[in-house]
């Protein structure tokens, strides 16, 4: 496991989180915009 590897695993992680984050903001701005 070369560094290059892992810092390439990191990002892939790191893409994946944000993804999930903002997908979690968005379901929720489209509840509460919903809700008006």
């Amino acid at each position: 496991m070369t560094k290059k590897d892992l810092v390439k695993i990191i990002k892939e992680v790191v893409r994946i989180e944000v993804k999930k984050q903002v997908t979690e903001i968005f379901i929720n701005e489209e509840k509460s915009s919903s809700l008006k």
